[in-house]
């Protein structure tokens, strides 16, 4: 998953670059629950899936989009934080497609051939969902809102297997993993930091005016 996987390298780069993890804990998240209970509902449809056809609204389906109406949820009452507006922006296009392809991110069999996922291809056909992914292969020619879906294709130069160096994104992935990168540096504070954490603001103490004797 794109949120995780970007929090885990976004956090190892702003170590290198002289963060400290034990500033994260600094960073002043409102209703961080909400983003565990995304997760974990995002874990259970991607390490559940399958590759079956994919024909109405099913379980898995509102599970996986009401993850993301959640995830818009945490990001709105987070906005002051560096890179929520990217994050919140980035998974709004995700739900968009998604729910314009019938729940699921739509791929084509030309983006899984350009990144050299040749084996999952040959395990599907078109409307099935790919296992372990939030994917759904469909014809190119039927994807709505195609420039949204799974269209960029991201190889990494190192000498390992395609799983671990390949994959397909989207735009809205992009926005995800830019504006985690962003929180992540300010909240190591990193050298790369861009951005500063702002303190929450607290209330002020309201003092009766003292009389003084004359």
């Amino acid at each position: 998953m794109v949120l995780l996987e970007s929090v885990f390298l976004s956090v190892l780069i702003g170590l290198i670059a002289g963060g400290r993890l034990g500033r994260l804990g600094g960073i002043p998240l409102r209703r961080g629950y909400l983003i565990i209970l995304a997760a974990l509902m995002q874990s259970y449809v991607v390490y559940s899936a399958k590759a079956e056809i994919v024909s109405g609204l099913a379980l898995p389906t509102v599970i996986l989009l009401g993850s993301y109406i959640i995830l818009i949820v945490a990001c709105a009452v987070n906005l002051r934080l560096p890179g929520m507006y990217l994050v919140g922006l980035g998974l709004l296009l995700n739900l968009t497609v998604m729910t314009a392809n019938g729940g699921y991110m739509p791929i084509s069999a030309e983006q899984l051939q350009a990144a050299g996922f040749t084996r999952e291809l040959s395990q599907v056909e078109s409307y099935y969902r790919l296992p372990r992914s939030k994917d759904v292969l469909m014809p190119a020619s039927e994807i709505r809102l195609a420039a949204l879906s799974d269209v960029l294709v991201l190889t990494l130069p190192l000498p390992l297997d395609n799983r671990y160096t390949r994959t397909v994104m989207s735009v809205g992935d992009v926005l995800v993993a830019v504006g985690i990168f962003f929180l992540a540096q300010a909240g190591l504070g990193s050298r790369l930091a861009l951005f500063k954490l702002q303190p929450v603001g607290r209330p002020r103490s309201q003092h009766s005016p003292s009389s003084t004797a004359t």
